[in-house]
């Protein structure tokens, strides 16, 4: 788990920076999902998940980044199964239609509520977001493949009838003859300069931040991080504990989980930020 959330944190970092590429090659699209289903077969089994795979033929036509593609159907599974209960059903169909080729992942699951289907793709948006949840992960599997398919130029919607009632994610991917160059994703502004010429030991020099996280060796391993990368670091396992640090000692920048047994990331802001706002207030009084 600790290696795929690095990953994903890994391609959304290449998609803000416009450094996410992808090769256009013919496709084995029978292999693609083949290899992701493998990857897949230990946690459908043990959740004794029935899982039914139809592809049907596609010899010719469709281009594309293998690899990347094989992502994208490992991701739209991977979710599918996490919020697919024990014995429930998972049915992904390949077609073709004319030209184009239409991948469908749907479950028998917990559902989309309707106000939060539009927000499905969005980074770090998770429907439950709580400290109570019972799902684990970031909340960027699901924009990783929204950003893959829309690097290629296909599509990727998102359907559910609600809560309770399964959901469906499909893939549209046009049949084309393959471009000349790799598709890249927008330029960064940094683009071109030598990789080797920044020194990271001195990019946060003199920055303080406050390290609010509960699992000790998440706290130690971002820490070590920012100390690598020149910041003095303070930290805290709980909410109370951090608000506490962070009036005695006035972190230049809060790094917060969100899921804290006392309160979530989101409640300690909050109370950061009011109390940002009434010492503004009280300085300006006494002015």
């Amino acid at each position: 788990m600790q290696a795929q959330l690095i990953e994903d944190l890994l391609d959304i970092s290449a998609v803000i920076s416009g450094e996410l590429t992808v090769e256009f090659k013919p496709v084995d699209l029978q292999r693609v999902i083949a290899g992701a289903v493998e990857s897949l077969e230990p946690a459908v089994t043990a959740k004794g998940i029935a899982f039914a795979a139809t592809v049907g033929d596609v010899s010719e036509g469709l281009y594309g980044d293998a690899g990347r593609l094989q992502q994208i159907v490992w991701n739209l599974l991977s979710n599918a199964v996490k919020f697919t209960p024990a014995n429930g059903e998972i049915r992904l169909t390949a077609e073709r239609h004319t030209n184009r080729m239409q991948i469908a992942v749907t479950d028998n699951g917990i559902g989309i509520e309707p106000h939060f289907l539009p927000y499905v793709f969005e980074r770090f948006r998770q429907a439950d977001g709580g400290p109570t949840r019972r799902h684990g992960g970031l909340g960027l599997g699901l924009s990783i493949c929204k950003d893959l398919v829309e690097l290629h130029g296909w599509t990727l919607v998102a359907e559910s009838d609600g809560t309770g009632r399964g959901a469906t994610f499909g893939v549209t991917l046009p049949m084309r003859e393959a471009p000349s160059r790799p598709r890249d994703s927008a330029p960064s502004k940094d683009a071109g300069r030598p990789i080797d010429t920044l020194d990271e030991s001195a990019v946060l020099r003199g920055v303080t931040v406050l390290i609010v996280e509960d699992e000790d060796d998440a706290r130690e391993m971002i820490g070590e991080f920012l100390k690598d990368c020149g910041a003095n670091i303070f930290e805290a396992a709980t909410c109370a504990a951090a608000f506490a640090l962070f009036k005695r000692e006035r972190s230049d920048v809060l790094l917060a989980d969100i899921g804290l047994p006392d309160k979530d990331g989101y409640e300690l802001i909050g109370d950061i930020r009011k109390l940002s706002t009434q010492e503004a207030a009280s300085f300006r009084q006494r002015r």
